[in-house]
């Protein structure tokens, strides 16, 4: 049986290295539709994930590692957890997947340093995705294809920070090994980088020559096109000598909408911001600053502006194109000057989440880490609770006689455009969610002790999210302890 088991990952594995996802899926649920021995567990769990099935990767190691939302147990093999949190990453619960990284000791397994540089460079942390892969690549026990995975992402990251001499050398080396290895599809991203250089160097040449050798290399692949055609249009705007330029804008901004339809949110961003960049449109600017929450792009973008520009305190996003819109407040969670939810409450953290960017559905698993703060993602729990916030939130948008304002989109949830709402969204520091409760139970009890039960009456927080609330509180000395037990009280100040 395991022989035969172990065949079937091999083939699975060369499914997926080819690039032929949607075939090592139908592989790997048949695989998991039978009792997989443990020490065979982790290895499919991570062929799951590689091709787009994370729920059914946590599913195969939530017995071992996190049974029904518990801390990590101890149980749990390195590898279990590693491929776990891994996966967490994937979906968008980051910070829980780095949390559980950091039980493992990267030292004796490194792959814990790839899997924390890939969420960093999920979140455009490229600076400190850059250590972690350079400490990475230093280790002994690497095969030939992770030191090169490894080494693209290196390179892609010095893109980012316009580290160009140093990204050239990796280049040269990576263009060379990839050859020599026959890693076609890693080969075709290694191209694209190097157009992407080659544009900011200021070297047509090279550009439209790397840019055809990753056409040639992508050629039957519909979503890596889209990417080429993006920067097909950059090149031309950038080296555009006449009258054409206005032609390379307009073809952005249909890859753009292509973006929509085919789920490439980051291309869809990037387009925006091409445009943007070409046209001098400060507006478009904006949209793009507010609308996206990571910091590290909001300063590249600054940076790429080029020159000073005056940042409002807030921004009116409108979603639709009707004349009438419906105004909220987000900040303040009010419509018209008036509430449309509980402040503070689980509404209104879900309306701050889906309102956090313009430009991509919030997937579910980052909705869940930022309404229930504290409580571990569960393949089947969480998104039947992230669900029932949604339901609750429309009942209120409904009242204010908003309907059909939040859709489901593949894996996550927006505002659908048919709603036409008009968001006023603050440019200030996304409200942390454990402040916000804090804050509610600081305003209820600035002085008297309170029971845990009290809390959870007034924060409707599940009982393991208020049990870390309190206990991150204590840790940090915002609350004090009184007695043990059920016979604890809580309290702000000093005693």
């Amino acid at each position: 049986m395991n022989a035969n088991l172990l065949s079937k990952l091999e083939i699975v594995e060369r499914l997926i290295s080819a690039g032929k996802i949607g075939d090592a899926a139908i592989q790997i649920k048949k695989l998991i539709s039978r009792k997989v021995p443990r020490p065979h567990v982790a290895a499919l769990a991570g062929f799951a994930r590689r091709a787009n099935l994370p729920h059914d990767s946590l599913r195969l190691l939530s017995p071992y590692v996190r049974l029904f939302e518990k801390e990590a147990s101890d149980l749990a093999t390195a590898d279990e957890k590693i491929q776990y949190a891994s996966t967490l990453i994937y979906i968008g619960a980051t910070q829980e997947g780095f949390q559980l990284l950091d039980t493992v000791s990267s030292t004796n397994h490194p792959d814990v340093s790839f899997h924390r540089a890939l969420g960093l460079i999920s979140e455009w942390r490229y600076d400190e995705a850059a250590v972690v892969l350079e400490t990475y690549l230093k280790s002994a026990a690497l095969s030939s294809y992770q030191s090169s995975v490894a080494r693209a992402n290196l390179f892609a990251s010095l893109l980012f920070l316009e580290k160009f001499g140093e990204a050239q050398s990796l280049r040269d080396r990576l263009i060379t090994e990839t050859e020599a290895k026959g890693m076609e599809n890693l080969r075709g991203n290694i191209f694209q980088l190097s157009t992407i250089l080659a544009i900011h160097q200021n070297d047509e040449k090279c550009a439209r020559d790397y840019l055809a050798k990753s056409e040639k290399v992508f050629g039957q692949s519909p979503r890596n096109l889209r990417l080429l055609r993006k920067w097909r249009a950059v090149l031309e705007i950038t080296v555009v000598r006449g009258g054409n330029k206005e032609k390379w804008i307009e073809s952005l901004r249909n890859l753009s909408t292509e973006a929509i339809q085919s789920r490439q949110w980051e291309l869809r961003r990037d387009c925006e911001k091409y445009v943007a960049l070409a046209t001098r449109d400060e507006q478009k600017l904006l949209k793009l600053y507010f609308g996206t929450p990571y910091e590290n792009y909001r300063t590249h973008l600054l940076k790429e502006w080029g020159e000073a520009i005056e940042l409002p305190k807030d921004y009116l996003w409108k979603i639709g194109d009707k004349k009438k819109f419906s105004t909220i407040d987000v900040t303040r969670a009010e419509i018209a000057m008036k509430p449309l939810c509980k402040a503070g409450g689980i509404n209104h953290l879900l309306l701050r989440a889906l309102s956090g960017d313009f430009y991509r559905p919030i997937r579910i698993a980052e909705l869940h880490a930022k309404i229930y703060p504290g409580l571990h993602y569960h393949p089947d729990a969480s998104p039947a609770r992230v669900k029932t916030a949604v339901l609750r939130l429309r009942k209120d948008l409904e009242g204010s006689g908003i309907s059909d304002a939040i859709q489901a989109q593949g894996n996550g949830y927006g505002f659908s455009k048919e709603a036409s709402l008009e968001l006023l969204v603050s440019r200030g520091e996304a409200l942390n969610a454990s402040a916000i409760y804090l804050g509610k139970l600081a305003s209820a009890w600035p002085v008297r002790p309170f029971t845990a039960k009290e809390a959870s009456k007034l924060t409707e927080l599940p009982r393991r999210s208020l049990s870390r609330l309190l206990r991150e509180a204590l840790e940090q000395g915002s609350l004090q302890q009184e007695g043990r037990g059920k016979s604890s009280r809580y309290r702000f100040g000093q005693k």
